[in-house]
């Protein structure tokens, strides 16, 4: 057994979309095609990284188990769950690599502190050359490596933080890394666990792990996440596609709180080699109303029921009633830190930590909470007075300052009147009135009635452009805008209205390339101050082309919505999990992953096509 530990033992940058990811509901961690763990931060999504190869190859330490040569495998996920596999079909054998992250659950038996990446090689057939290298680097420095204790744990130090590494097999250390060569026959298996300082497992702790102990562990997950999925109510028409983007949504859930992080990744671009490398490990309203509305369609309720617990406990540091987004444990400052040293993927500078559009002004936002409140009501959520407290401030909020410019669904610097922000205005006030209507209190929504009627009426004159025959981007202009599609997806008008279908017409001439969708024109947007024209600014918009399959699937085109949701399930591969965006030359992901806007709206896509092909049965049967 010999090995030595350094940059080549793993490939630098690869594809985004040739990434798994794991978690436990309190962080997670990306794993590349390669077996290379890439990033990974604890003790929460948004905490230092320990693995952070994908932004920074040479300071941001890395895990790599996998063939002795770094090569990309196939991806997928155990069935019904969130344990992902990665196999190598070698010239001598075949090799599957199975990672996961324990205790997932809502309230742990082993104590909230404990975070834990386990990890077992296997050779299927042949023989193999299977390679270890860990080097692990807390906040992108060295960690000081203390000696095997005699029971195969290795421990990590810093000034903050402590890890433990258990194996079973002997490893060798290099400097600061831990190395190792070793050569497995068919039905051979290793198993490694990284841990943030030593956890007790069932019983056991760190310093008494077996591969017995891992392997039940292995299987409690396993378990978990099976027995999660067993009452999602999901048509078997298309269970596999939908039950695959439930299970990543409830895995970018915080279970401490019962809120979702928007991705686990921090400055994946959207150019790569630019500056549009955001931090999105943060609790959005937007995206978890819209994830927690997902999961209340699929008969998750009670999940619904702990965001809204949670949510109504909020503190705003803006003058609205909610802030657009927190930290995933409730924290409202979420200030911004750029790092300019470190290299960021492919070149793509600065790294950012924390994120600025907290403290921005938008109206769409609690639009998404009122539909998912609604949501929630109607597929029989339990109803607490403090729900209703919190709708009612932020539709009499709206009803107050919808008439005020703001940043928009986009979160761009200035403000303008955008005709989404309208739209969704109108959204907060429509729910808010029929969740008033269900629970008991017409009489508190009758002063919101004229104000939704009203908003309705000038987004169909100050929001309709006559020469162009479409929606507006925002008043006083004549571009459109891939947010316009909310029009039908919230409802705001009919999928097969006039305005709507031409409308959707022009955002498939112009914001539409390779059946991909982009979210505006970038030289004539305000804030986005850019020479760089269509395609080359950013790449296509997953949400915003998967409102647009919603949007055919709501006017009857059953069979384009369906082609635009296969043609991205092929480009996202086996795995089934998106980024925020894609480059249509190459096919390629760009932003961070997996982006719970993206796979929500991935799977209300598909349960509109569900739900409209169901009434076509319907119709066809009646006399």
């Amino acid at each position: 057994m010999t090995g030595d530990c350094n940059r080549d033992a793993f490939l630098p940058f690869p594809p985004i979309q040739r990434h798994g990811v794991i978690g436990d509901r309190r962080t997670a961690a990306l794993v590349a095609g390669d077996g290379t763990v890439d990033w990974y931060c604890v003790p929460d999504y948004d905490g230092d990284s320990v693995f952070g190869s994908v932004l920074d190859p040479d300071r941001g330490g890395f895990w790599r188990f996998g063939p002795d040569e770094p090569t990309l495998g196939i991806q997928r996920y155990l069935e019904k769950t969130a344990i992902l596999l990665t196999e190598w079909d070698l010239p001598s054998g075949k090799l599957e690599l199975s990672d996961a992250m324990p205790w997932p659950d809502d309230e742990r038996r082993h104590g909230e502190a404990q975070r834990a990446i386990i990890r077992r090689i296997r050779c299927l057939s042949g023989v193999a050359t299977v390679r270890f290298q860990l080097q692990p680097r807390f906040k992108f420095q060295e960690m000081e490596v203390q000696p095997d204790d005699g029971a195969g744990n290795v421990s990590f130090r810093s000034d903050e933080q402590a890890f433990t590494l258990w194996t079973s097999f002997p490893v060798r250390k290099i400097d600061s890394s831990l190395s190792a060569t070793v050569q497995i026959n068919e039905g051979d298996e290793l198993w490694a666990m990284f841990s943030l300082s030593a956890p007790a497992i069932s019983g056991h702790s760190a310093f008494e792990m077996t591969s017995g102990a891992l392997s039940l562990l292995l299987e409690e997950t396993a378990r978990y996440w099976k027995d999660w999925c067993r009452d999602l109510t999901v048509s078997p028409d298309e269970r596999q596609q939908i039950e695959r983007s439930a299970i990543t949504v409830q895995l970018l859930t915080y279970a401490p709180a019962g809120s979702a992080v928007a991705a686990v990744t921090t400055s994946l671009p959207e150019r790569v080699g630019g500056n549009l490398n955001w931090d999105y490990r943060f609790a959005w309203v937007r995206d978890t109303s819209l994830s927690l509305a997902l999961l209340a369609l699929l008969g998750k309720g009670s999940e619904v029921g702990r965001y809204l617990d949670w949510l109504s406990g909020r503190k705003s540091l803006v003058e609205a009633p909610l802030q657009v987004m927190y930290h995933p444990a409730g924290k409202p400052e979420l200030l911004p830190i750029e790092d300019r040293e470190l290299h960021g993927y492919r070149g793509s500078r600065p790294v950012r930590f924390g994120n600025r559009a907290y403290t921005q002004f938008q109206h769409g936002s609690v639009g998404f909470l009122a539909d998912c409140t609604l949501i929630y009501l109607e597929n029989g959520g339990i109803w607490k007075d403090e729900y209703w407290q919190l709708i009612r401030r932020i539709a009499d909020n709206t009803a107050e300052v919808w008439q005020r410019p703001d940043c928009g669904i986009w979160e761009l610097p200035e403000q303008v009147h955008w005709v989404e922000s309208k739209v969704m205005s109108w959204v907060v006030l429509d729910r808010a009135i029929s969740i008033a209507e269900k629970t008991g209190c017409p009489g508190e929504a009758s002063r919101w009635v004229p104000v939704r009627d009203a908003i309705h009426r000038e987004v169909l004159s100050r929001g309709w452009c006559e020469r162009t025959q479409s929606f507006r981007q925002h008043y006083g202009n004549e571009e459109v805008d891939g947010a316009l599609l909310l029009i039908p997806v919230m409802e705001f008008l009919p999928a097969d209205d006039p305005k709507v279908a031409s409308t959707v017409a022009r955002i498939e001439r112009e914001l539409t390339i390779n059946g991909f969708v982009y979210r505006f024109h970038p030289e004539t947007t305000p804030g986005v101050h850019t020479d760089l024209p269509l395609g080359e600014f950013e790449g296509a918009f997953f949400p915003v082309t998967f409102w647009l399959a919603t949007t055919y699937a709501k006017a009857g085109r059953l069979d384009q919505a369906g082609e635009i949701l296969d043609h991205c399930q092929r480009v996202a591969g086996n795995p089934g999990i998106f980024s925020e965006e894609v480059d249509v030359r190459t096919n390629q992901f760009l932003g961070n992953i997996p982006l719970l806007f993206s796979q929500v709206e991935y799977a209300r896509a598909r349960l509109a096509v569900l739900h409209h092909r169901s009434l076509r049965g319907t119709s066809l049967d009646l006399p």
